[in-house]
């Protein structure tokens, strides 16, 4: 029997129709799987899609503003090398028309900045013009730049060694914005007492024959500027850039008197360190390779509350604060908005190097030598002893040395823009000229 129903069903299996589901009547388990995805989960992924672009977007911003940094590094860098590739035979051709000056000359100028005359001075200068038997003389020039106290240690300091005379260049681009057409001898300090000196040398020389006077110095220490406050006309051109004067040139300054203007040299004995030689201003600014390090060794010479006031800045505590306050100040800023140290640094060395910033060194207490100083070869008498040295008072008895010292410094160092000079003094000087010249004419 049971065999019988299992044939049954069997048959009825094989002959029944195949059920079809019903679309409207289909098991829940039978459905179409559905995404997991929820609202929020969607909201959140399109959100971080926007934030990469955003953070890429950044990213491009600042690798552009990186980029363009390291092409203006690069191209510095390029010209530095260029620079370095150039600078041997540079030297050597300074070095050549600064012995012509020397064997040209008989008097030697050598031009100091008073803000740091020992950094300008060169030993080995000193000693070659010596050594030609040629008179050495001092020009303390910019002393409009330092105090009044500074000057007088600094007079009495270098003074052991060759005779000094304070000097302020009518052309001083540092604290004036004078013109070319705006040009006046009166405001030059200094002139006369300097010219006395140099025409004390020139009496001593044969009739109807002239002295020429060299005149030397680092770049940028004013030898172009301080011949011309004494030929009281711009037979010279003058730039703050150093290096402006390419060649030598002559200058007829008086009867008897001839100057002659040197290109400015880096001596090698003279602070080799690159950072000093950029505080010298010797090298040009945009050729810096590192502004950073020259401004760190600005402000510690320098006081901060004097930056602070200058720049119109809140306090610093370093270099990298005090960049970043000048350069959002001033609107020194890389694509992407930030501060631009390096450009910040190069405004600074501007400010630097035309006297914008005040500094000045002091002079040692004591002097190294205690012997009397012999400026042009003879043994010098009238030497007054200061301390462990002596200090310079007469060019034997023809000339008295002291006495113009104390005249020089009595009218720069009290504010006097020079000397008065009276009409009849004028009208020599004038008459001189006109001799010069017409004697030029009949050669």
């Amino acid at each position: 029997m049971a065999g019988h129903k299992n044939i049954k069903s069997q048959l009825a299996a094989r002959h029944s129709k195949p059920t079809v589901p019903h679309p409207g009547k289909s098991k829940k388990g039978q459905d179409i799987p559905k995404f997991s995805f929820k609202k929020h989960e969607v909201h959140n992924h399109v959100k971080n899609l926007k934030k990469s672009e955003i953070s890429i977007a950044s990213l491009a911003t600042e690798a552009q503003g990186q980029s363009a940094a390291f092409e203006r590094r690069e191209n510095v860098q390029r010209d530095v090398e260029a620079s370095i590739a150039t600078h041997d035979s540079s030297l050597k051709a300074y070095m050549r028309e600064f012995h012509k000056v020397v064997e040209m000359s008989d008097v030697i100028i050598q031009v100091l900045d008073a803000r740091d005359p020992m950094g300008c001075r060169s030993p080995s200068v000193e000693d070659e013009v010596r050594r030609s038997e040629k008179r050495l003389v001092g020009v303390l020039n910019k002393i409009d730049l330092v105090p009044k106290e500074n000057v007088e240690a600094w007079l009495k300091y270098l003074r052991h060694d060759f005779p000094v005379l304070p000097f302020k260049s009518s052309t001083q681009l540092q604290r004036s914005n004078l013109s070319h057409s705006s040009y006046s001898a009166s405001s030059s300090s200094g002139a006369q007492p300097l010219m006395q000196l140099l025409k004390s040398y020139a009496s001593n020389a044969p009739p109807g024959t002239s002295i020429r006077i060299g005149v030397v110095g680092l770049p940028n220490v004013g030898k172009s500027s301080l011949i011309n406050s004494l030929k009281r006309a711009r037979a010279c051109s003058v730039a703050s850039t150093p290096g402006h004067t390419k060649v030598l040139q002559e200058v007829a300054l008086d009867r008897g008197l001839k100057l002659l203007d040197s290109p400015g040299v880096v001596w090698d004995d003279v602070q080799p360190d690159p950072t000093q030689r950029t505080l010298r201003n010797v090298l040009r600014v945009e050729a810096v390779n590192d502004p950073v390090s020259a401004v760190e060794a600005i402000i510690s010479r320098v006081s901060w509350d004097s930056l602070q006031q200058l720049y119109t800045i809140p306090a610093f505590q370093n270099v990298t604060e005090f960049l970043a306050m000048v350069a959002m100040s001033r609107g020194r800023l890389t694509k992407g908005g930030a501060a631009d140290l390096e450009a910040a640094g190069i405004s600074i060395l501007h400010d630097w190097n035309t006297g914008k910033i005040p500094y000045h060194s002091t002079p040692p207490t004591v002097h190294p030598s205690s012997r009397p100083s012999v400026a042009d070869g003879n043994q010098i008498t009238g030497a007054e002893n200061v301390g462990e040295a002596k200090i310079v008072s007469r060019f034997g008895d023809a000339f008295d040395l002291d006495a113009l010292f104390r005249d020089a410094d009595a009218a720069v160092l009290s504010g006097d823009t020079d000397m008065a000079r009276t009409n009849q003094e004028d009208n020599e000087m004038e008459e001189d000229r006109r001799v010069t010249q017409s004697n030029r004419a009949s050669v």
